[in-house]
């Protein structure tokens, strides 16, 4: 991803779809795609090449016995440990996440990277009339299944159709005012951006839309403390951090802020 931010098209605001596929998916389902196939690699490998060389030189055959199996094996367990923390994991986290904040029923909240919806219909299913926005530009290679058509999917489960929105837009360049949203959030995205300079930009850009007194909250991969710098030189008050979260994989950090009432 460059370091300039694309101008906005027009038409960036979606209409409602709800033919989509509901679901949340898998986060990056090309790298697990190939952990499987590495992890399967090794252990063939290991029984092919052993059966080969066994007879000439028992030694080395018995470290192609064991040795690519078990590596094989720690692959493949590591590759569950990730699939498990998308469908276990990260839900539980951002439920946590989200009751630190002080819901009232009737905000805007706008989820940057929301991929397939789940914590905006998180928040969706807090409000009686307030609005979730759900801000991504859907790369597949994202999260499995990445469409927005999945997001108004999972919005109609949910019973939540009314209370959400979707417009297409780069972090880094959100279409909202500055001092507009009553949260702004973002949960397994910003690490994804690319280097320190732009994950700092669209967290910069989350602070520019949150009204005075508002909120922001971020979950991500173990980068929370780092996070928590760039709220702080924005500005940001209130700052909590939670501490790493093994039950994931990788093990996930949050963190909360508050915009200042006054400057």
């Amino acid at each position: 991803m460059s370091d300039t931010p694309p101008k906005q098209g027009k038409d960036i605001v979606l209409p409602r779809e709800t033919k989509g596929k509901a679901g949340f998916g898998v986060d990056q389902p090309g790298a697990l795609i190939q952990l499987v196939a590495a992890g399967m690699i090794m252990i063939v490998t290991g029984f092919v090449v052993a059966s080969t060389v066994f007879r000439s030189d028992a030694a080395l055959g018995t470290v192609f016995l064991v040795g690519m199996p078990v590596a094989g094996a720690m692959i493949l367990a590591v590759t569950a440990s990730i699939y498990w923390s998308n469908r276990l994991g990260k839900p539980r986290e951002i439920v946590n996440v989200m009751k630190e904040i002080p819901w009232g029923g009737s905000e805007v909240a706008v989820d940057v990277g929301c991929g397939r919806g789940l914590m905006m219909i998180d928040a969706a299913k807090r409000f009686d009339h307030g609005i979730a926005v759900g801000a991504d530009v859907w790369r597949p290679r994202d999260v499995s299944g990445n469409d927005p058509t999945s997001v108004w999917a999972n919005a109609r489960v949910a019973h939540v159709l009314d209370n959400v929105a979707l417009v297409k837009s780069d972090a880094r360049s959100l279409p909202f005012a500055n001092d507009s949203v009553d949260v702004g959030m973002s949960s397994m995205t910003i690490h994804l951006l690319g280097g320190r300079s732009i994950q700092q930009a669209a967290i910069k850009e989350l602070v520019r839309i949150v009204k005075r007194g508002g909120r922001v909250a971020i979950i991500d991969a173990g980068r929370g403390g780092e996070y928590a710098d760039y709220l702080k030189e924005e500005g940001m008050v209130d700052l909590r951090i939670s501490r790493i979260r093994f039950r994931s994989f990788p093990p996930l950090h949050s963190v909360t802020a508050r915009k200042p009432y006054l400057e």
